[in-house]
């Protein structure tokens, strides 16, 4: 998860601003060349996106519209090269499934998520190294393997599974808050 930043930790003068950007630029060329040497397929399709560092508080992490890969800066930051490399290729996964077009009347957060799993588990068999806080099918107790449609699904059953009111509750009336179950304890 990002760290919250506050707006003004990210104003900078345009000069400074424009500096990171080249600075991220030469950095994730370098990582697009890395994928490109590793990982032929999906690193010429890399070759094929444009590269754009950017600050904006719509993007927390890193994203793709068929054309461009978008990276937030701040996030760039916090990344050695190995999951610079991987979320290059995650993004490129994204394009070379279509997710963008696949959401359909779907939930788009959970759905997401679930195309977040497929890539992942993707990227996996082809030997990257994931970088934590990831999203994996065991975290969610999910089979690998399956398509964001499918992890989809689950998600939602999950969800609901998760949100459906408790029929434990005692003949004596008493409600069924936090507080009267076992875990009260945090």
């Amino acid at each position: 998860m990002r760290k919250s930043t506050t707006e003004s930790s990210k104003i900078v003068s345009n000069k400074k601003l424009n500096e990171l950007k080249f600075n991220a630029c030469k950095i994730l060329f370098n990582c697009r060349q890395t994928l490109l040497a590793r990982q032929p397929f999906v690193g010429t399709i890399a070759m094929g996106l444009n590269i754009k560092p950017v600050r904006d508080n719509r993007l927390e992490t890193a994203a793709t519209d068929g054309k461009n890969i978008f990276f937030d800066i701040d996030f760039l930051s916090r990344l050695n090269n190995e999951e610079r490399v991987f979320i290059i290729a995650h993004e490129v996964w994204h394009n070379v499934l279509c997710h963008f077009l696949r959401t359909e009347n779907r939930d788009r957060e959970i759905f997401n998520i679930a195309t977040d799993i497929e890539v992942n588990e993707i990227l996996i068999a082809e030997g990257f190294s994931v970088p934590k806080n990831a999203c994996l099918a065991k975290t969610f107790g999910f089979t690998p393997g399956l398509s964001a449609e499918e992890y989809y699904n689950l998600l939602i059953k999950k969800n609901s599974k998760n949100n459906q009111p408790n029929n434990n509750a005692n003949d004596s009336g008493s409600s069924n808050d936090s507080s009267s179950g076992s875990d009260s304890t945090n």
